[in-house]
């Protein structure tokens, strides 16, 4: 069957369904972004079928209407790192798009004793919801492949593509078999990788573990491991260094009279810490209000001391310490916590509070 017509044809689609193409990739990569999956994918790929593969797959298939048999005009192709993940992502991608499940299919070997090639292949379509969008509503009804694999599957694939269809070539069967023991030999080395990342988790999560129920101590180790935030909040916010040794030394005594014993309790005090900053000048301010010559310049520190009164409240810390700097603190914490009500404790030993006269 002669194909010219419709390869003039496809010649003037092309470019529509380039940017077709360009346009589902940013889909794509949208929906992976939405369910916080995008880190597992390596690479996003597009293309439309040029007018040479066109005509050339025209003639292998011997279509009789290509422009409705041919799903693949327009293909994106997302490749993970592993090939754990590729389930995951297809699942994601399917569960986004109208899927034609007549054309769609995994590629894997049709027999446990054949060594092959595998892939999962989607065909669909966009949702309602995407096509309402004014960049993509021109898209209605148009077919986009979807190739999702790992990084060794893709690999293999590129060759055998390449060796099969690119040269015109027909492998003899020793050396097709040959390709197809490659073929086992990634398979072997993918689910290595995926057991190698589970176990590097593993330890990863070992570890956080072990480090976060280190207890708190005056050592010079913890003392270095408090400085290095010091350090990280005052380049975060532009602080400068001057009080940081002054200011781990007397933190260290304000854990342990919060009660604070261990690295994982420390750390959580951090948590959101641009609110934490953003009370720290609250705390600032208030002071101010009500004590004279107070010093309004922040410090890390300080940044720190405001992260311990928010999350464990005064108490100890107001023990012994001037009323209108008591009456300060509640104050700021009145302003970011309007219920919270402060407990002074009377009669016990003073707490050794960092200095807040700066």
């Amino acid at each position: 069957m002669d194909y010219t017509e419709q390869r003039l044809l496809w010649e003037q689609k092309y470019p529509d369904y380039q940017k077709f193409a360009v346009d589902m990739s940013g889909v794509i990569h949208e929906i992976l972004e939405a369910k916080h999956i995008i880190s597992m994918v390596h690479q996003i790929a597009f293309r439309a079928k040029s007018p040479d593969r066109f005509e050339e797959k025209c003639h292998r298939k011997n279509y009789s209407d290509p422009f409705e048999q041919m799903k693949d005009l327009a293909g994106v192709r997302v490749i993970t790192l592993y090939e754990a993940d590729v389930a995951r992502v297809a699942e994601a991608i399917t569960s986004s798009l109208f899927i034609d499940a007549e054309h769609s299919h995994i590629k894997a070997p049709v027999s446990a004793k054949i060594l092959s090639y595998r892939t999962i292949h989607l065909v669909g379509t966009l949702t309602e919801e995407y096509l309402e969008k004014a960049d993509l509503k021109g898209y209605a009804g148009m077919n986009i492949e979807i190739q999702v694999r790992s990084v060794l599957q893709h690999a293999w694939a590129e060759i055998d593509h390449d060796s099969r269809y690119k040269s015109n070539f027909v492998l003899p069967p020793e050396l097709e078999r040959r390709l197809y023991l490659i073929a086992g030999l990634l398979e072997v080395a993918d689910r290595e990788f995926n057991d190698f990342r589970d176990q590097r988790n593993k330890l990863i999560e070992e570890a956080k573990k072990e480090i976060t129920e280190q207890q708190l101590s005056s050592e010079l180790l913890t003392l270095v491991f408090i400085e290095a935030s010091l350090e990280l909040i005052a380049t975060k916010y532009h602080l400068g260094d001057h009080y940081i040794k002054d200011d781990a030394s007397k933190l260290i005594g304000l854990c342990e009279e919060y009660g604070i014993t261990k690295v994982g309790d420390y750390i959580t005090l951090l948590d959101d810490l641009d609110d934490i900053f953003q009370f720290s000048r609250v705390v600032k301010s208030s002071i101010s209000a009500h004590v004279r010559n107070y010093n309004r310049k922040m410090s890390a520190g300080f940044v720190i001391f405001s992260a311990i009164i928010l999350r464990r409240g005064i108490d100890p810390w107001c023990r012994g310490m001037p009323l209108e700097w008591i009456h300060s603190i509640n104050e700021a914490l009145a302003h970011f916590r309007p219920n919270s009500a402060t407990r002074i404790v009377k009669g016990s030993k003073p707490a050794q509070p960092m200095e807040i006269t700066r």
